[in-house]
C-alpha cells in the first residue's frame, strides 16, 4: 500500500518528505472546572502564541502545534471545542500576519479503559472520543490523534530508554481539512 502525502492547515504537505517541528503542550497543573475555564482558555492560548511568536522570530516555515487533550477536556464537548476554536484562531491570525504555515493536531485522551474489562470498538467511551474528533474538526483541527492510555508504559516495557514524557501516538483514520 502506497501512502499519499496530505496537504491541510496552511498549505503544509504531510508526508511529502520535509519534516516540520511540532510543538506539543497541555497545562501546567492546574484544576480544570467550569469556574477555571476562563483561565485554562487563556493558558492554552498564551503557549499556543509563544510557540508560533518563536517559530516566527526563527523564521521556520511552518510549525505543527499538538494540543493534548486532558482527561477533564474530553468529558466536556463545550471546552475542547472551545479551546481548539482558540488555538486555531491564534494560528489563522499569526498566519495573516506573518505568513507562517501551520497545522493544529489534537491528540484526545483515551478514555476507553476506563471501563473494566474495557469496550475497545463499541460503548459509550468510544462514543466519547468520537465525539471529540468530530468537535476538535469542528473547532479547525486538521489532525486529529488518540494516545492510549498504556501507551507510555507499553513503550517503557519495549524501550526502556524511552523518554518518559512522549509516548508513541496512534494516529485516528480522520483528517480534517477546512
Amino acid at each position: 500500500m502506497r501512502l499519499q502525502p496530505i496537504s491541510c492547515g496552511h498549505g503544509l504537505t504531510i508526508g511529502g518528505g520535509a519534516v516540520w517541528p511540532e510543538a506539543s503542550f497541555t497545562l501546567p497543573a492546574m484544576p480544570i472546572c467550569a469556574e477555571t475555564m476562563s483561565a485554562v482558555r487563556r493558558q492554552f492560548c498564551e503557549m499556543a502564541t509563544s510557540v508560533l511568536r518563536r517559530a516566527v522570530a526563527l523564521h521556520l516555515p511552518a510549525v505543527v502545534l499538538e494540543f493534548e487533550h486532558l482527561f477533564e477536556l474530553i468529558l466536556n464537548p463545550a471546552w475542547r471545542a472551545a479551546i481548539t476554536a482558540d488555538l486555531k484562531q491564534a494560528m489563522n491570525e499569526t498566519h495573516a500576519r506573518t505568513g507562517l504555515r501551520s497545522v493544529l493536531r489534537v491528540t484526545v485522551a483515551d478514555i476507553r479503559e476506563q471501563e473494566r474489562p474495557p469496550h475497545m470498538r463499541s460503548g459509550a467511551h468510544i462514543q466519547t472520543m468520537l465525539e471529540a474528533f468530530d468537535a476538535c474538526a469542528a473547532g479547525g483541527a486538521n489532525i486529529a490523534a488518540a494516545r492510549p492510555a498504556d501507551a507510555r508504559a507499553a513503550a517503557r516495557r519495549r524501550n526502556p530508554a524511552w523518554p518518559v514524557g512522549r509516548p508513541p501516538t496512534a494516529l485516528i483514520a480522520r483528517l480534517w481539512t477546512p
